[in-house]
């Protein structure tokens, strides 16, 4: 791996790891519950079933996924809840999605244009930017599903 990338592996792996722990500890009961104006499970499946917003170019076929895309992107709530298990299959895979772009990157490719980012902001991003956004994407939706859990009394995350 490059050592521009490399940074940002330690990260997508360590949020990533995260909020598969979160996904596992979360109480049952609290698993279909709204925090941060989404409930609690959607925003785990959010930030796992985005990995691809943030990863691949256009024309690429998006990851098959278990609910639509309006669910993913927080466009609307979904009443019937996946197990958490369901939810740690999404991770996996998208995980390993990201993996896969951040092995693949060169040190050059980091300062080009990222077409697939840039075309769904409506800007021009680099790849180490998206990367940028990728990460903290994820450890914005850590800190969302932690502050549930320590409203709570359990021990958080970070």
């Amino acid at each position: 791996m490059n050592k521009i990338a490399a940074p940002f592996k330690v990260h997508f792996d360590r949020v990533y790891g995260m909020l598969e722990a979160l996904t596992e500890n979360c109480p049952d009961d609290l698993w279909g519950k709204k925090v941060g104006g989404f409930l609690y499970w959607q925003q785990l499946y959010h930030v796992f079933a985005l990995v691809d917003a943030f990863v691949e170019m256009p024309g690429k076929k998006p990851a098959d996924l278990p609910y639509p895309a309006e669910v993913a992107r927080l466009l609307r709530d979904e009443p019937q809840a996946p197990s958490k298990a369901e939810v740690l299959k999404v991770a996996k895979a998208m995980q390993a999605l990201g993996d896969s772009f951040l092995e693949s990157l060169t040190e050059e490719d980091m300062w080009k244009k990222h077409e697939g980012r840039s075309q769904r902001l409506g800007r021009d991003v680099n790849v180490h930017e998206a990367l940028l956004l990728l990460v903290g994407h994820g450890y914005y939706h850590v800190g969302i599903c932690d502050s549930a859990l320590r409203d709570r009394g359990i021990k958080g995350m970070m």
